[in-house]
């Protein structure tokens, strides 16, 4: 599924979800030839405006420890998104406990919500997070 053109020159967004991946537009201070503008990513992420943790580790819900979510909480979003992949599915309260404990609220959603909330907020100029996890 192919989401509005990037319009934003400063941040990141997602430009495209697909199953098993997705594909951000980068900001302009990134963008190069070789890109194009662009960046794929097949693995569990973590995104804000101006911020792009590629190498998140959770792979699958199951994998989800409190440090990632710690790992989120530091970027000090108002809210943050997390994808919980393919479908929807809660994680235990005691794992969003670094999100919780700094008033950041939390909104889960499969990761494909996820994507098109994300672009939604971050265009409003709201301070959001998304930790996405991308299934293989």
């Amino acid at each position: 599924m192919k989401f509005t053109e990037d319009r934003s020159n400063a941040a990141y967004t997602i430009h495209a979800y697909a199953e098993g991946e997705v594909t951000l537009a980068l900001p302009a201070q990134e963008r190069n030839e070789e890109n194009r503008g662009r960046l794929r990513l097949t693995a569990s992420f973590v995104i804000s405006a101006g911020t792009l943790v590629s190498d998140w580790p959770p792979r699958q819900l199951e994998e989800l420890e409190a440090g990632h979510m710690q790992q989120v909480a530091e970027l000090d979003p108002e809210v943050v998104l997390f994808g919980a992949g393919d479908r929807l599915r809660f994680p235990s309260p005691a794992l969003l406990e670094p999100l919780i404990e700094r008033g950041i609220g939390v909104e889960v959603m499969d990761t494909k919500a996820a994507c098109r909330t994300y672009n939604i907020l971050a265009a409003e100029g709201r301070r959001v997070a998304a930790a996405l996890i991308i299934s293989p």
